[in-house]
């Protein structure tokens, strides 16, 4: 039997405000090559000010990923600044990617940077297309385009370092639901 996309991410969330660790292998290092077909990222704290997280699925699956919250030291003006969705998809708000729409807490002019710190969301392998920089969101929700995508934290220096969880699972190329990216 196939779960909704809607009642997988419920499902999801659920888990994760519950904080049940049986469901989800966690990472708190800075950065590194994730290969499970589901996970947890939390917030590295330490000296490093990027760290780079690469989760790969086996072919066949695209990446699903959730952030149920994020709040950064950045300014309150300065949430979210969103990129074009890779590969031009025409998406809501003139074509920009909006993780969740309607979980979002704020979206800021493509001016305005995360200048302190923030997470960006690229789909691929590093490098590749970006979703953009986050620094604030509830329920941000992303998919990728193939079985690959990168999470990328950074932070100045002399900022410290905000608390933050990322959850991912492989789910079937081709079984894109609402919400996503």
């Amino acid at each position: 039997m196939r779960l909704s996309s809607t009642f997988t991410w419920a499902l999801l969330f659920s888990t994760a405000a519950l904080g049940s660790p049986a469901q989800y292998k966690g990472y708190s290092g800075c950065g590194g090559l994730l290969t499970d077909l589901s996970g947890r990222i939390s917030n590295y704290i330490g000296p490093k000010t990027v760290c780079v997280w690469t989760i790969q699925m086996t072919p066949g699956l695209d990446v699903a990923m959730a952030i149920p919250g994020l709040k950064t030291g950045t300014s309150h003006e300065q949430m979210v600044q969103l990129r074009p969705a890779p590969g031009g998809e025409r998406l809501p708000a003139g074509g920009r990617a909006i993780p969740n729409a309607d979980a979002c807490l704020s979206l800021c002019p493509d001016s305005l940077t995360c200048h302190k710190e923030y997470v960006e969301i690229q789909d691929g392998p590093p490098g590749s297309a970006s979703y953009g920089k986050i620094c604030e969101g509830l329920g941000l929700t992303f998919r990728s385009s193939s079985n690959i995508l990168t999470v990328k934290y950074t932070r100045k220096p002399d900022h410290p370092a905000s608390s933050f969880d990322v959850y991912y699972y492989g789910e079937p190329e081709g079984s894109r639901g609402q919400g996503y990216c």
